[in-house]
C-alpha cells in the first residue's frame, strides 16, 4: 500500500465499496423489481410472454431506450431479428433486454451479474425511470463506476505487469538466470550414469558413474568430436 499514492488509494477504496456493498445491494433490489414487474407485464393486454415479431414492445415506457431482444432465446445466433423469438419467458430475461449484448451473459441476480450490467438496469428499466432512480444510477456510473475503471490505479496495474513480462523475458532468454539454471535441472535425471553438477547458472560438469568429468576429457574419453554452434547462449 505505501507504493500507491493517496489518490490511487481513494480509488481503490471506491473499488471496494463498489463491489463488496453497492453492487450485491442492487442486485437484491433488480431482482425483487424485475419480479414483480414481470408478474404485470404476463397479464393481458400486455403478455409479454407470448410476444411475437408482429406485436412485440420496443420500449418499455417512461423509459425511451429500446429494448434489446438479441439478449434473450439465443437470439444472436439469428442472422435477423425477423427470426427473432421475442417471448420473454422470466424475470431474467426480461432484465436483459435492458444492457447492451456484451453485459447479457449474467445467469442470475448474483455474482454473474456485475455492477456495469447492474447500473444500466437501474438506468432504463421503466419502475427504476418511473421513481426517479435512474438519475441516482447515471451519475453512479458516469461518475464513479466509469472513473473507477479509467482511474490512474489501473495504468500502475498495467505498467507492474508490463514490468514483470519484461522480467520474465530476460531471465527466460539471458544466460546465467535462475530461470535458465532451473530448466537445466529439469534436464537433469539423478541416478543416470550420465548427470550433471552446476557449478554456476550456466556452467555445467557431467558426471559419469559418480566421476566428474570436464567436457575436454569426457570427449576425448569417449572419442568424440564436436563442430562448433553458431547459436547465441551455447557455450
Amino acid at each position: 500500500m505505501d507504493m500507491l499514492k493517496a489518490e490511487e488509494k481513494r480509488w481503490l477504496v471506491v473499488g471496494i465499496c463498489l463491489s463488496k456493498v453497492l453492487t450485491p445491494a442492487m442486485r437484491r433490489v433488480i431482482g425483487q423489481e424485475m419480479h414483480q414487474l414481470y408478474q404485470n407485464m404476463v397479464l393481458p393486454p400486455t403478455c409479454i410472454h407470448s410476444q411475437t415479431l408482429s406485436s412485440y414492445l420496443k420500449r418499455l415506457p417512461p423509459s425511451t431506450v429500446r429494448l434489446n431482444y438479441v439478449n434473450i432465446n439465443n437470439n444472436a445466433t439469428q442472422s435477423s431479428y425477423h427470426s427473432y423469438d421475442y417471448c420473454v419467458k422470466d424475470e431474467l430475461s426480461l432484465a436483459k433486454l435492458f444492457v447492451k449484448p456484451f453485459m447479457s451473459s449474467f445467469t442470475g441476480f448474483d455474482e454473474t451479474l456485475d455492477s456495469s450490467a447492474a447500473l444500466s438496469i437501474l438506468c432504463v428499466a421503466p419502475n427504476f425511470v418511473y421513481d426517479g432512480i435512474n438519475i441516482i444510477a447515471s451519475d453512479v456510473r458516469d461518475l464513479v463506476r466509469n472513473e473507477w475503471g479509467h482511474s490512474l490505479f489501473w495504468k500502475i496495474v498495467v505498467v507492474i505487469l508490463l514490468v514483470g513480462i519484461v522480467i520474465f523475458l530476460y531471465q527466460h532468454f539471458t544466460r546465467g538466470t535462475k530461470l535458465r539454471y532451473w530448466y537445466c535441472n529439469c534436464g537433469c535425471i539423478p541416478g543416470h550414469k550420465l548427470s550433471f553438477v552446476y557449478k554456476t547458472f550456466d556452467r555445467q560438469t557431467p558426471k559419469v558413474n559418480g566421476i566428474e568429468f570436464d567436457w575436454e576429457k569426457l570427449r576425448n574419453k569417449l572419442g568424440l568430436t564436436f563442430e562448433a554452434m553458431d547459436r547465441p547462449g551455447i557455450l
